[in-house]
């Protein structure tokens, strides 16, 4: 079992986020006891992920979880920003978490360390490492070309998307850099925000039917095969050695209970699996979030 690769992320806690979402009630508390019953230690959230930091800080057992949460400065105007602001966001991810200690920060937003407090943030970083206020400095990551420009800053952990659908951080190689260099890796969006695990057309937005093809091509394969999205989703990311770490998104404990099953029971062989990847779409305008608000 690898259970102890799983990171339950959080951004479902806010009702807006996701392509396709289940109708049902979110309650986190709920799924973190789940968790901690099935020996899950890791949480991603962010304190822009609606009321997720107060949500967490006041469940009972938050002692025995490694919280993961980022840092993002994007509402700022960066022209008017102070250092005193990004002094106070600092300390409001503490105050909210009401923790003294978190296992990682991360730097949500690349665009802040495009701007002239890029060395100001890192310094900060450094300082609440030095202190033991945090373990580790944490990059989020979009495209494998925000690596290219930032990677040699002190990150020790990488957070990006990789899925069946989005294999730009291993074919350019950066998921071996960041192993032989001795960093963690995270993937996330593992299930394109839901759309991948889709078993008919009829259940994908019509705004991503520019790829109807591919869609098809994906539904028939499983179909053929007698297999689920979902077993191919998870086998493809924990089937990679080069990952340190799955951050996966849930509704509800149901969903959680059929990951677990799949992951423990279920994944599939290596032959059908190298079968599988070679739908690897290129497409930045689908597996990029970032850019479905242009189609």
């Amino acid at each position: 079992m690898q259970l102890n690769r799983i990171i339950i992320g959080t951004a479902q806690n806010n009702i807006k986020y996701g392509i396709v979402r289940e109708k049902s009630s979110y309650k986190l508390h709920n799924i973190l006891n789940q968790c901690h019953d099935l020996g899950i230690s890791y949480i991603d959230t962010s304190n822009h992920y609606s009321n997720a930091h107060q949500l967490i800080s006041t469940f009972e057992k938050l002692d025995k979880f490694n919280i993961i949460t980022k840092i993002s400065l994007k509402n700022f105007n960066f022209e008017n920003l102070e250092t005193k602001s990004i002094d106070l966001e600092f300390e409001e991810i503490f105050k909210t978490l009401n923790l003294g200690k978190i296992y990682c920060l991360m730097i949500h937003d690349t665009s802040i360390l495009r701007s002239k407090f890029s060395k100001y943030i890192m310094q900060i970083f450094k300082e609440l490492k030095q202190k033991q206020k945090i373990k580790k400095i944490g990059l989020s990551i979009y495209e494998p070309n925000d690596l290219y420009e930032f990677y040699d800053y002190d990150f020790d952990i990488i957070q990006g998307p990789f899925s069946i659908f989005d294999q730009r951080l291993k074919n350019t190689g950066w998921l071996k850099k960041i192993n032989n260099d001795n960093k963690q890796f995270h993937a996330r969006s593992i299930f394109l925000q839901g759309l991948l695990l889709q078993n008919s057309i009829d259940k994908i937005p019509a705004k991503f039917h520019d790829w109807k093809k591919i869609w098809l091509k994906w539904i028939k394969w499983h179909d053929k095969n007698n297999l689920n999205p979902l077993q191919s989703c998870l086998s493809f990311v924990f089937s990679e050695k080069l990952v340190s770490n799955v951050v996966i998104g849930i509704d509800n404990g149901f969903q959680l209970s059929k990951i677990i099953d799949c992951i423990g029971k279920e994944l599939i062989d290596e032959k059908l699996l190298k079968e599988l990847e070679k739908i690897n779409i290129n497409d930045d305008k689908l597996i990029n979030p970032k850019n479905w608000k242009f189609i």
